[in-house]
């Protein structure tokens, strides 16, 4: 898997990575069947689909713009551990 990371013109650090899933355990939009990019930052998570060509190798201002593009990611609910009551 390749991981890239690149800071914005804001300042804030990204990671960047393609992402792909079972579309038969996890049924998707057709649009998300291929994959997509995920962008994530301390402050908010993106996903891009298609994956553009070349993501792995565009340059950080190239990898800024399609961040730009990527939709926002509703954040996930942090799961609580199970606790066993005696």
């Amino acid at each position: 898997m390749t991981l890239r990371s690149f800071v914005d013109s804001h300042g804030h650090e990204w990671r960047v990575w393609a992402t792909s899933t079972n579309v038969i355990a996890e049924p998707m939009s057709v649009r998300l069947r291929d994959g997509w990019l995920t962008f994530d930052s301390q402050r908010e998570r993106r996903r891009l689909s298609p994956i553009p060509e070349s993501w792995s190798i565009a340059s950080a201002t190239l990898l800024e713009s399609y961040c730009t593009c990527a939709e926002h990611v509703a954040e996930r609910a942090t799961r609580v551990p199970a606790v066993d009551i005696d």
